[in-house]
């Protein structure tokens, strides 16, 4: 069964909630008794690790993405905001 944690409470002792929901609890946030969301560990069974996959699988595709097309040039990710805040 989850612990249920007002999100006053949740504010004011973030640091405590997360390291007790990283230790294996499932903690329940709420607003006036009503579910917002559900803390639980990031390895958190099979959703968890298919999370970290795709993290790994998105820092290398981060690394290798340019704009790379006939007659431009090629652009990393760094490049493409700068060009987008222009």
């Amino acid at each position: 069964m989850a612990t249920i944690v007002g999100l006053f409470e949740a504010k004011t002792n973030l640091g405590q909630i997360v390291k007790r929901a990283a230790g294996g609890e499932d903690i329940v946030i709420t607003n006036r008794g009503n579910p917002l969301v559900r803390l639980v560990p990031a390895d958190a069974g099979p959703a968890g690790a298919d999370l970290k996959a795709a993290f790994e699988r998105f820092k290398e595709i981060r690394k290798k993405a340019v704009l790379n097309g006939p007659g431009l040039p090629k652009l990393g990710l760094k490049e493409l905001t700068r060009e987008g805040l222009r």
